[in-house]
């Protein structure tokens, strides 16, 4: 039986990709570069906030403007927080049964560790997750240090944890620790992750049947 639950943040629990968009185009706009859509920025994401900005930066890429665009990223999100950001419809009633019935939660991002857990705390409150494990911007999913550490804070085994994205980083990192991976298709990533993933789901409330309860 899984006991842990392990998720993924941007396009799986939150759908933030407005305020990404709003803190990415308030650093382009001062740099006086081109700014996207949203849907371009679902291209950006997913391997840490450097390699959003160089994705977006484009023919602009260099350290110092990926250096000047993180902070003023970093600057948007201190002043207006998580605005937009909101949890994925049917997700919060999925926590609820997941907790009630002693699964461990526990979320592995690629954002910062501070920005993870103001997004968590302010949205979902402190409630449901055991453990909340963001990036220090220089280790990154996949590499299974995010889950490796998780594991060890938790106590629990390989066997009973499952990796729950809504990307193929999300797959690999599952891979890379050695255990399951659940494939979200209500997230950002592409569908033809589908048979990368052990399982995949189309809507929240999907996640009780793999737990069994």
């Amino acid at each position: 039986m899984k006991k842990l639950a392990i998720f993924d943040l941007d396009g799986t629990l939150f759908d933030t990709l407005d305020d990404i968009t709003s803190a990415g185009n308030y650093a382009l706009d001062i740099m006086g570069f081109p700014t996207y859509d949203k849907n371009s920025y679902k291209n950006f994401i997913g391997q840490g906030l450097k390699h959003t900005c160089a994705a977006a930066l484009g023919k602009n890429t260099s350290e110092e403007n990926i250096d000047r665009m993180i902070e003023l990223y970093k600057k948007y999100y201190s002043e207006n927080k998580v605005d937009d950001a909101k949890l994925f419809v049917g997700v919060l009633d999925v926590l609820d049964e997941l907790k009630a019935n002693g699964i461990t939660l526990a979320v592995a991002t690629n954002k910062s560790d501070t920005l993870a857990k103001t997004i968590v705390e302010r949205i979902a409150g402190e409630a449901f997750f055991s453990y909340i494990c963001g990036s220090n911007e220089e280790i990154y999913k996949p590499d299974p240090s995010v889950i490796m550490k998780i594991l060890e804070a938790t106590g629990l085994k390989k066997h009973e944890a499952v990796m729950i994205g809504d990307s193929e980083i999300d797959l690999l990192t599952a891979k890379n620790s050695g255990i399951q991976s659940v494939f979200c298709a209500w997230g950002y990533g592409e569908r033809n992750c589908k048979t990368k993933a052990d399982y995949y789901i189309e809507k929240p409330t999907e996640l009780i049947n793999i737990f069994e309860i």
